[in-house]
């Protein structure tokens, strides 16, 4: 391996392990709205039945995936926002272990939790679909349906498996709202000049990849970092009403994760095919945006897919237990 890959390896690695979609913000709205959908519910008591012997919210569940970043790295500590306080490093390093062999023989635990995060489908596709370039059997769509799998007492279509139910659970409720990140589903490849390349149908390699925007430069800001910058919401009677007017796939639940990327696809598409790039500097490349940022329409499409975050984990909840 040459020291440029080495280089690009590492960069990788390290953007990888700190990107966070939407951040405790984010997944506190989107757990709130849920939480408000199913009161009452079956789904919310057996949601309280996983969580209450040892004394977790549904936010706290929601979270804990973002909280084991860090763990097992050589001289680190468990990382993550202060509302990982709830899990001592001793929960949290047990947790990142029991990802031993669960994306298969050849991932270590600790890259195995940080990919399920997110997929890297191209935005020229017209929608998610294994097979793809950024796609994997574990990536966000993949451990979804593993989550849904194992909450139903089934077994997982995959290597990946989740230690137990209540794991399952923290990891659904935080892949949810990841989801509907549109940088944690759709994903520019550009050449050196800047000019989008397909990946599906054009030669290419890991520099074309723009991991998740975190190469992708807006004034002294990454892409990703602007995005995972979530607004506040009113958690009113009218955005309550909005989310439950959300209609549910028709489709089997196992397929609704695939069904929520494409349409995130769409929503990615919509937010980056405008943007243009200069040429990359840098050996791995770093992309500068041309023109100014659109704050206020990325706030409003912010807005738009926290609501569905929020009305789509209440649905599938209510699906696994009706």
């Amino acid at each position: 391996m040459t020291m440029k890959h080495l280089a690009l390896l590492l960069l990788l690695v390290l953007t990888l392990g700190t990107a966070r979609a939407w951040g405790p913000r984010g997944h506190q709205a989107s757990v709130a709205i849920a939480e408000s959908l199913i009161a009452g519910s079956r789904a919310e008591r057996e949601v309280r039945a996983l969580l209450q012997p040892v004394g977790w919210t549904l936010a706290d569940a929601a979270q804990r995936p973002d909280c084991l970043r860090g763990v097992g790295r050589p001289g680190s500590v468990p990382s993550g926002p202060r509302e990982c306080r709830v899990f001592s490093a001793e929960d949290l390093t047990r947790a990142v272990a029991a990802f031993e062999g669960a994306c298969g023989p050849h991932t270590s635990p600790e890259a195995c939790h940080r990919r399920l995060h997110y997929t890297d489908v191209a935005l020229q596709r017209p929608a998610w679909r294994p097979g793809l370039a950024g796609t994997r059997p574990d990536d966000i769509v993949g451990a979804l349906q593993a989550a849904i799998a194992t909450l139903r007492g089934e077994s997982p279509a995959g290597t990946l498996r989740f230690e137990n139910k209540r794991e399952a659970l923290a990891w659904l409720a935080h892949l949810v709202g990841d989801l509907h990140q549109p940088l944690h589903v759709g994903a520019l490849y550009l050449d050196r000049a800047g000019r989008p390349i397909d990946p599906d149908h054009a030669p290419h390699d890991h520099a074309n990849d723009t991991t998740g925007g975190n190469r992708l430069s807006v004034g002294e800001r990454n892409l990703h970092a602007l995005w995972d910058a979530a607004p506040s919401l009113n958690l009113d009677a009218a955005l309550l009403a909005q989310a439950r007017a959300l209609p549910r796939p028709e489709l089997p639940v196992s397929q609704w994760p695939a069904a929520w990327a494409s349409d995130t696809l769409d929503v990615a598409r919509q937010a980056l095919s405008p943007l243009r790039f200069g040429p990359a500097q840098g050996d791995p490349p770093q992309w500068t945006q041309l023109g100014p940022d659109d704050a206020a329409a990325r706030d409003a499409l912010q807005r738009r897919q926290l609501l569905r975050a929020g009305a789509r984990l209440a649905q599938l909840l209510q699906a696994i237990w009706p």
